[in-house]
């Protein structure tokens, strides 16, 4: 039995029809109260709704609970079948409800009458429905080449019915104005051997719905591995599909438009298509197996669970388009029409599979992005992949997922100052998922506008959880190469971003207007990266305001800047080259610098290092706690270069650790010629709270050459200076 019922929004009437309202009868006492009471009472007002056009054997549902009474009165109901067919035997069902209903038993018309009151005041209204013969075609499998037509005049009544799964292995053609009502749980099953076309026009569209008017009720349209080149549906509505279909691997994919790879590639043009009233749904498309060829226009998915499913190798083809190496095009320029994902139950696209391997767009759909799963974007020596994402696009992340670029892919996410890229979780938790990861990528990555948060979950390809965050360069295996533009970190579980460079290398031409906050630590960083920092980056309210530094060697020159936080030093560093090539280390004024215990900085004999700091920002090297003798201090082993400055330095809180275990030569500063002559000039400096001397001045083998003046030594436990030589300052 089909039921046509009011809540179907096609082919319905409305009737509000007023009646004069009789003159109220006095009461037997004729009391001023009852007269005041019935000549301020206000007439009802009676709506219902019916289809205008039914089928013979159809149970048309009249509802009235939109009458309404403008003074809040509680109504009472009073339905008639005022006229019927001569042949019928209609009787109306619950007559005194708000709604009710009979069956059409006959060709004809039935008119059905509503009066409603308040106690005091009728009002009725009134409506026609017609009752026509079944005039569908039962559809069944298409296996030879079929054009179904537009037989039925009334567009509301279907010219098909499917009561079960249509198989097409055929090419299927359907004309403008056709439509196909689907039994519980069919489906159109386009196979590889089959296509579609079908094509309607703005006035005279496709329906493809179901027999019920159900989420769910029936299948949908799949096409499965078919990818004719005359695929198409334009002016198409799909409607009241995702149902329980056994051939789905996963009841995700149930949706109104199913376009599944699974064994064949599939491809098709939509456009000007309405997916809606899906259980699940609207639109699933594949991709993840033999690949999607999909143009995807002026759609509209709207009044489902989901408006959309959706393999991330396949997401460009709905959502924005193919990239290709090179392409300029920038957001506005867009050949195509907008397609809406609004009016769902959840307004979201989920995003399934684990791989990019062709370049693509990813444009603001005007709804969220929820990836389900981690996801790679890599290419190969031939064909490199770009991913680009364009402003204002949000992609909600699910626990345990990410982005990582690997060999030969690359991300461009350049949003706008006043439309930014939003990379967060599904839950605002620090830590829900992993965080963008660059590896491996020689191609220059670009972040520009870009907000990521709630990022530093685990990932069980990283050496520690110490190297979590949320954006991650790791040259683990390749060199990595980024520019890094107004880019908000914040919320991770570990750190705001995490800088590799203890393998092939990390270049960061640009990282520059970086926010890092709210995060367990700004960041982590290779000591070799540390000069890839920029000044300009904003570090607040992390729990623990240091930027963390790791590895022992600086073997490249850079410049270390002062960024707002100390950086913290978990072992011994040495600065030193190779004879060949000297290593250049120099500090910006206003930096800090904070060293583990029973750790040190050693300037080798090919290092050369230099600080200048200024009055108002001095350079500060500390230990970790400022306990006397926490760290072993700042040790010249050898290093004879003239660029070897200490300016406005203040160093405090070392001689934990003598040098090469010679007892009494510890100290905040040490200048050890045991090898090589040590040079150096130190100006403006103050060295303080040594567990023994301030400076220890050796001299007595290779040579030592000190230029000093104005400095200045506080609360040294051995005094300011030790050693053989005695230093002699301005």
């Amino acid at each position: 039995m089909r039921f046509m019922t009011g809540i179907i929004m096609t082919g319905m009437l409305t009737i509000a029809l007023l009646t004069h309202c009789q003159q109220p009868l006095e009461s037997e006492d004729n009391s001023p109260g009852d007269n005041e009471k019935n000549s301020s009472n206000q007439q009802p007002v009676a709506l219902f709704s019916v289809p205008f056009t039914v089928t013979v054997g159809d149970c048309v549902v009249a509802d009235g609970t939109g009458s309404l009474d403008p003074d809040g009165d509680e109504l009472t109901y009073e339905w008639a079948l005022v006229t019927t067919p001569s042949n019928s035997n209609a009787v109306l069902q619950n007559p005194d409800s708000s709604e009710t209903y009979f069956i059409a038993d006959a060709a004809g018309e039935f008119t059905v009458h509503l009066m409603v009151s308040d106690g005091t005041a009728d009002s009725t209204a009134q409506a026609t429905v017609t009752a026509v013969e079944d005039q569908a075609r039962i559809l069944e499998e298409i296996a030879t080449d079929t054009v179904l037509e537009n037989i039925v005049t009334d567009p509301r009544l279907p010219d098909y019915r499917a009561p079960s799964t249509v198989d097409v292995t055929a090419a299927l053609t359907i004309e403008p104005g056709v439509r196909i009502a689907f039994g519980e749980k069919a489906t159109m099953l386009v196979r590889t051997e089959g296509s579609i076309i079908a094509e309607g026009t703005q006035d005279s569209m496709i329906v493809l719905t179901g027999e019920e008017s159900v989420p769910g009720y029936w299948g949908g349209l799949e096409l499965f591995g078919s990818h004719a080149q005359e695929n198409r549906l334009d002016y198409v509505i799909i409607e009241y599909g995702g149902g329980v279909n056994p051939d789905r691997r996963d009841g995700d994919q149930r949706a109104n438009l199913m376009l599944n790879d699974f064994y064949e590639p599939v491809e098709i043009a939509v456009l000007h298509t309405t997916l809606r009233h899906s259980a699940v749904n609207g639109l699933y498309v594949g991709g993840d197996r033999k690949g999607v060829d999909l143009a995807f226009d002026g759609n509209t998915m709207t009044a489902n669970a989901v408006p959309a499913h959706i393999a991330v190798n396949s997401l460009g083809e709905v959502i924005g388009g193919p990239m290709f190496y090179g392409e300029t095009l920038k957001p506005g320029e867009l050949l195509q029409e907008d397609n809406d994902f609004t009016g769902n139950s959840t307004d979201i696209i989920t995003v399934y599979g684990n791989v990019v391997d062709g370049s693509q767009r990813f444009e603001d759909p005007g709804v969220p992005l929820k990836v389900v799963d981690p996801f790679a974007v890599r290419g190969t020596s031939e064909r490199r992949t770009i991913l680009r994402i364009w402003p204002g696009t949000e992609l909600r992340f699910a626990t345990g997922t990410g982005i990582q670029v690997r060999e030969y892919g690359c991300i461009d996410l350049q949003g706008e100052a006043s439309d930014k890229i939003l990379l967060t979780g599904t839950r605002q938790q620090p830590g829900h998922w992993r965080g963008v990861e660059i590896l491996e990528s020689d191609t220059i990555n670009y972040l520009e506008h870009v907000v990521i948060e709630y990022g530093g979950g685990g990932d069980p390809d990283q050496r520690s959880e110490l190297h979590r965050a949320n954006l991650m360069f790791n040259d683990f295996y390749n060199l990595v190469r980024a520019e890094i533009q107004d880019v908000t970190l914040r919320y991770s579980a570990h750190n705001g971003f995490y800088i590799g460079g203890d393998r092939e290398g990390v270049r960061l031409p640009e990282f520059t207007e970086i926010i890092t906050t709210a995060n367990a630590y700004p960041g982590l960083v290779n000591i070799n990266q540390i000069g890839e920092l920029d000044q300009n980056i904003s570090i607040y309210a992390n729990t623990n305001q240091v930027i963390r530094v790791y590895g022992n060697r600086v073997d490249r020159s850079q410049t270390w800047p002062a960024v707002g936080v100390p950086f913290r030093f978990r072992e011994s560093v040495t600065v030193n080259g190779l004879e060949e090539h000297s290593v250049s280390l120099k500090i910006q004024a206003g930096a800090s610098f904070q060293f583990a215990e029973d750790t040190r900085l050693i300037i080798g004999d090919y290092g050369i290092f230099t600080v200048e700091g200024t009055i108002s920002r001095p350079v500060t090297f500390t230990g970790v706690e400022q306990v006397p003798g926490y760290w072993g201090g700042i040790e010249f082993f050898g290093s004879g270069s003239a660029l070897n400055t200490l300016e406005h330095v203040n160093v405090v809180y070392g001689g934990g650790m003598d040098i090469d275990e010679r007892p009494g030569t510890a100290a905040n500063l040490m200048l050890n010629d045991f090898y090589e002559p040590v040079r150096i000039s130190i100006v403006n400096s103050m060295f303080g709270y040594s567990a023994n001397y301030g400076i220890y001045v050796g001299g007595d083998r290779e040579g030592l050459t000190v230029e000093c003046s104005g400095l200045n030594f506080l609360d040294n436990t051995g005094g300011p200076t030790g050693g053989p030589e005695t230093l002699e300052c301005q």
